[in-house]
Formats: C-alpha cells, sequence, structure tokens
C-alpha cells in the first residue's frame, strides 16, 4: 500500500476538501483503499463536535461492504477511534503493516461549518450554517460516551506504548547481561585449559586468575539476580535498579 505523507503531515486538515457535520463518504482521502485486497473501499463518517484546530473529533471508519456483508450488526463494522480500527486490524490480518495502512489515507478531518460543538464544551443548541436546532438529549449522552470511549482508547494507547518501550529495553539489557556472563564463562574455561597444559612452569597466576574471574561471574550473576524483578513492571522496582541496570530513569 503506498503511503501518502501528504495526507500524514497535514495535522490541521489544510489542502485537505473540509466537510460537513454528519457527512458521509468513501475512500480517500478520508479512508482507505485497495485493502486487504485490490478494490476493497472503505468509508467514512464525521461526527458534530470540533477540536481547537478545527478538524472533526468524532469520525468513524467502516469496513469495506466485502467485509461488512456477513455482518447482522452495523457496530460490528464502524470503528470510532483509531486503536478500535489497529485492534481489528491486528487480529484480522496479522501479517498486515499497520503503519502503511494508517498511512494511506488521513484520519483528521477539516470541518466546513462554524458553530460545531467543541471537544469537551456540551452545548445544548448548535449553528450550522446560520441556523439554530435543538440537541437532542439522547444524542447529547451518546456524543459524550463516545467522548469517553475515545479518552480511553487513547489512555489504553499511551500504556500500550509505555509498555512496548519498557519491554524493548528489559529485552536489550537482558540479553546484554546474559551475553556478558556467558563471556567470562567462556573466559574462565579458557585459563582452566591453560592450568591443564602439561607443560605448564608457573600454575600460580593461572589459579589467581580462576579465583578472580569466579568472583566476578558472581557479581554479575547478582546483577543479573536484581535485573530479574522487572518481571513485576518498571513501576514496581526501585528507581536505583532501573538507573544501573537499566539506564532508565
Amino acid at each position: 500500500m503506498a503511503k501518502n505523507n501528504r495526507h500524514n503531515n497535514d495535522p490541521t486538515g489544510l489542502n485537505l476538501p473540509p466537510v460537513a457535520a454528519d457527512q458521509i463518504g468513501q475512500g480517500l482521502p478520508y479512508a482507505p483503499i485497495n485493502f486487504p485486497e485490490q478494490g476493497d473501499v472503505w468509508g467514512w463518517k464525521t461526527g458534530k463536535r470540533l477540536q481547537p484546530n478545527g478538524c472533526f473529533q468524532d469520525r468513524y471508519l467502516y469496513l469495506p461492504e466485502r467485509l461488512s456483508s456477513g455482518s447482522d450488526s452495523k457496530d460490528q463494522h464502524t470503528f470510532r477511534s483509531k486503536l478500535s480500527v489497529e485492534r481489528y486490524i491486528r487480529s484480522t490480518f496479522p501479517d498486515a503493516n499497520v503503519d502503511a495502512f494508517f498511512a494511506s489515507f488521513t484520519w483528521r478531518i477539516p470541518a466546513v461549518a462554524e458553530g460545531l460543538p467543541y471537544h469537551g464544551t456540551g452545548p445544548t443548541k448548535v449553528t450550522m450554517t446560520g441556523s439554530t436546532s435543538q440537541v437532542i438529549l439522547r444524542e447529547e449522552y451518546h456524543s459524550q460516551i463516545l467522548n469517553l470511549e475515545a479518552e480511553i482508547d487513547d489512555i489504553l494507547e499511551g500504556l500500550r506504548k509505555s509498555q512496548e518501550l519498557e519491554y524493548k529495553v528489559a529485552e536489550e539489557r537482558l540479553h546484554a547481561q546474559k551475553i556478558y556472563i556467558q563471556n567470562l564463562y567462556e573466559q574462565l574455561q579458557c585459563v582452566v585449559t591453560e592450568l591443564e597444559c602439561p607443560d605448564l612452569t608457573h600454575s600460580g597466576p593461572l589459579f589467581r586468575a580462576i579465583r578472580e574471574k569466579k568472583e566476578q561471574i558472581n557479581q554479575e550473576k547478582e546483577k543479573f539476580n536484581e535485573m530479574k524483578m522487572v518481571a513485576s513492571g518498571f513501576g514496581r522496582i526501585s528507581r536505583d535498579i532501573l538507573k544501573e541496570h537499566f539506564a532508565y530513569e
């Protein structure tokens, strides 16, 4: 899938066609095409609320008709957040390139109307193209629930990224410590092998080297035992251990 950097690098929605509230469309630039198969066209829809940058706070993505035809519920093929889309892609198409998928279209949709409710304001009236209409209380509740759902998705996405970073740091440091201990054992084996040489005339330095190497191995194994505490999570071990063994503050 070809990347569309112009859309991805346009966070304010400039140079993109503005859209009215509650508008429905298909394909680029606000929904992907040719995924997962050639000819598949995803749908999109705007809500009512706006972000401070003039783009819609509420926007939805719909599955291509080919993928949604077997679903009895509309909710099963409607996505209200990027995280819900990502979860679907990763679970349904595990080999797909999620980054390339999102790079193929722009998630932000600029609004054409003014006076729409902004995120978090929750007004009871909205003004569009000069006319005023009463927002139905049920729709307001629905909007607030969608807002909570989006915030939860944002929180979980931040948590997932944080945990992925911690996992990567722990993986690299633990393997590095294992390799270091392995190298010490190999050095010890070399000294022992040299000690067994029949032509050896001075064994004292070798015995001293063996003793020192064993002490060093024990010290590094103690460090590894401290590092194992990371299995409980970075937030459950001391800052000193994180700083010393994982260079993490």
